[in-house]
């Protein structure tokens, strides 16, 4: 849990109104879950000037476009895939823009993962007449809003801006020291919307926390302009269409299952979300573990929403890496797959992965696995969908 005070709040509603110009006028669509402080901080600007909010519960495109029509939104705050998915609607001929009355839409922005140059330039398109805007910030630093990058500043798209209103950054090296223009380094903002400690864990306060400087785990580089781009995370949070997933929690789920011996959780790149979750798992010696047996444990557990589909394989797994380095190989490899759960069988169990396959590979690693089915899909998985497997049930 973080600690804010009431000033971080107000802070918030004040940098949101400084950065997109909320009057009365304004009708601020408001999709992600409140939970999520891309959604409410952004509608915070509306707090001080009185203007509408709308709460859509849903992301399907024709939704979006038909509530900002009825509504005459005039601010909509999209992920990246969402946007993705309005596009592709659109080119599919599922969505004609002639049926909906969007005139009033007057800034698209998005924030919550890096956002492709590209989609931007599909999205102006079919929206020429749309600002576009992209925030960056942290639960811990009030949300969005302590680097930004300006409707001014649609040339630079990639970038995640420059200091925010009322805020100051700066890249840093291992030891804390600025580093030069140019070189990579943990990203740190400073303002009245840090938050003061995370709940009853001074250490962890301390780690991140130092004279007003909030030291965010994120790896920057800033050009020329001093403009701010993220290279990499320092962390190991997985970011999946925006949302933080966090592997030790997701690997603390499965390890509670009788059969599974050990799960290494990583982050392989996807075209759309950024991110996608995989679980790899090595089943205990002796045991078979079926698909259905997966789709129940994931669909009915706490992480239903995150995978989506499971690939049995077979070979003898002895875990000897951690998930940040495995995620570090995985990432040179072109991979275009849903959220994902690999299992290993160890020991040559006959036939346990349920599809006729003998385990005929011996792996020493995890990273050796890895590095094989990643380059051999087409032989060596087996794919089953959680939803439509549970609708058919």
């Amino acid at each position: 849990a973080i600690l804010h005070r009431h000033r971080a709040l107000v802070t918030a509603a004040k940098v949101e109104r400084e950065h997109h110009s909320q009057s009365r006028e304004d009708v601020f669509l408001c999709i992600p879950p409140l939970y999520h402080t891309g959604a409410k901080m952004h509608w915070f600007g509306s707090f001080l000037v009185g203007g509408k909010a709308v709460i859509l519960k849903g992301i399907k495109p024709e939704w979006i476009l038909k509530t900002a029509s009825d509504e005459q939104c005039s601010i909509v705050w999209l992920l990246v895939p969402w946007a993705q998915d309005i596009l592709d609607a659109i080119e599919r001929g599922d969505i004609k823009l002639e049926d909906y009355d969007l005139k009033k839409w007057r800034l698209m922005h998005i924030g919550a993962q890096p956002v492709p140059p590209s989609l931007i330039k599909r999205w102006k398109k079919y929206f020429p007449t749309h600002a576009y805007d992209t925030n960056y910030g942290l639960s811990e630093s009030i949300g969005p809003g302590c680097v930004h990058l300006g409707v001014e500043n649609e040339h630079k798209v990639g970038a995640i801006g420059k200091a925010g209103f009322g805020w100051e950054t700066k890249i840093v090296d291992e030891y804390r020291n600025t580093v030069a223009r140019g070189e990579v380094g943990e990203l740190a903002v400073k303002g009245p919307g840090v938050m003061t400690a995370y709940y009853k864990d001074e250490k962890a306060t301390a780690d991140v926390l130092a004279d007003g400087w909030l030291f965010t785990g994120d790896m920057a580089q800033e050009d020329e302009d001093g403009f701010i781009f993220l290279v990499d995370r320092k962390k190991d949070v997985i970011i999946s269409g925006g949302e933080n997933l966090y592997p030790v929690q997701i690997e603390d789920f499965l390890r509670k299952y009788d059969k599974i011996k050990d799960v290494a959780v990583i982050g392989l790149p996807d075209a759309r979300l950024g991110e996608i979750a995989t679980a790899i798992i090595e089943v205990k010696e002796g045991f078979t573990l079926t698909e259905d047996e997966i789709i129940v444990l994931v669909y009915d557990g706490e992480f239903r929403t995150i995978m989506s589909s499971i690939n049995f394989v077979t070979g003898v797994v002895t875990p000897s890496q951690t998930a940040v380095e495995l995620e570090a190989e995985a990432g040179t490899v072109d991979i275009t797959v849903t959220p994902t759960i690999y299992v290993w069988y160890v020991n040559g169990s006959k036939e346990s992965s349920g599809n006729g396959t003998t385990p005929d590979t011996a792996f020493k690693t995890l990273k050796e696995a890895l590095n094989v089915y990643c380059t051999d899909f087409a032989i060596k998985k087996r794919t089953t969908s959680i939803r439509n497997t549970k609708k058919q049930q």
